[in-house]
């Protein structure tokens, strides 16, 4: 439950990269930061983190790696590196400046919400014969755990707050 003080900007490898609260949001929490979509919190975020670990998130969640959903021409979306910059670990920490497909984003943010689990994307979940016959079903297959269910019930709030406060 820290807090972090916006200023409406950040000062990053030469650039100033901006809140869309150009006054600055004050001090919050990063629930209230989520809820105000905060991208000077999200900077200093990224900051703590640093580039090896956020790009261990990315990878977590499944981007730049194809999920091997029951469809063609799948793309891996662009991910930076361990070697980016400051100013882009700085963008890329409030969503901007990479990559990712649909299914991708679908996967990772249902991992987020749904206790941490990140299971196999699919589009067909069973084949029927036209008189309703069974000919294949497919089960969930778990991948794997991309967070605990505590820091998911959390992701929830704060995405709640998106709603009732933001």
């Amino acid at each position: 439950k820290s807090t972090f003080t916006c200023d409406g900007q950040e000062k990053v490898g030469g650039f100033t990269i901006k809140c869309h609260k150009v006054d600055g949001h004050g001090t919050i929490t990063v629930k209230e930061a989520i809820a105000e979509s905060c991208n000077d919190y999200m900077m200093h975020i990224g900051k703590l983190l640093g580039a090896k670990k956020f790009v261990q998130y990315q990878e977590r969640f499944g981007f730049g790696t194809k999920t091997g959903i029951d469809l063609p021409n799948e793309t891996r979306g662009l991910v930076y590196g361990t070697d980016m910059g400051s100013s882009t670990l700085a963008t890329n920490s409030f969503g901007q400046n990479f990559t990712v497909n649909m299914i991708q984003m679908v996967s990772g943010f249902s991992s987020l919400i749904n206790g941490g689990y990140y299971y196999e994307p699919r589009v067909v979940k069973q084949v029927v014969t036209s008189d309703n016959q069974l000919v294949k079903n497919y089960s969930k297959t778990l991948v794997k755990q991309t967070i605990t269910k505590e820091t998911s019930d959390y992701i929830k709030e704060c995405l709640r707050s998106v709603v009732t406060d933001g």
